[in-house]
């Protein structure tokens, strides 16, 4: 699982197309199929329920894309406070830029997910 991944999860949701999905990260709505085919494979159950051109959240789905929503907002908050200490003159030499959203999820991190999705459930 990694960062990317759970953004482009959340964009299905907000965004109710894997089309705009695609269009918002710049990738085919094939290749947006395939990377949510993955994710879902990762949590070994079924997060969206597929109808045509409707998506739906089961359960999991649910618990997952609360978890995520979270996990995401508290990215933007440590880059915004990294911006924040940049700026107050505490990194001097260098601003810092946006977080990789490639990044792969340490262990640390997965271990948090884990327990986020827990509480949510």
């Amino acid at each position: 699982m990694d960062i990317e991944s759970l953004k482009l999860f959340c964009d299905v949701i907000r965004l109710k197309s894997f089309a705009r999905a695609g269009a918002a990260n710049s990738i085919t709505q094939s290749a947006v199929s395939q990377r949510l085919n993955a994710f879902e494979k990762g949590f070994g159950v079924p997060l969206l329920e597929r109808r045509g051109s409707q998506l739906r959240l089961t359960d999991a789905g649910e618990v997952v894309y609360r978890g995520a929503k979270r996990i995401l907002a508290k990215l933007r908050e440590i880059e915004e406070h990294l911006q924040e200490i940049s700026f107050e003159g505490h990194i001097p030499s260098r601003r810092l830029g946006r977080l990789a959203e490639r990044m792969t999820i340490s262990a640390g991190c997965l271990w948090i997910v884990v327990r986020l999705i827990g509480m949510a459930a």
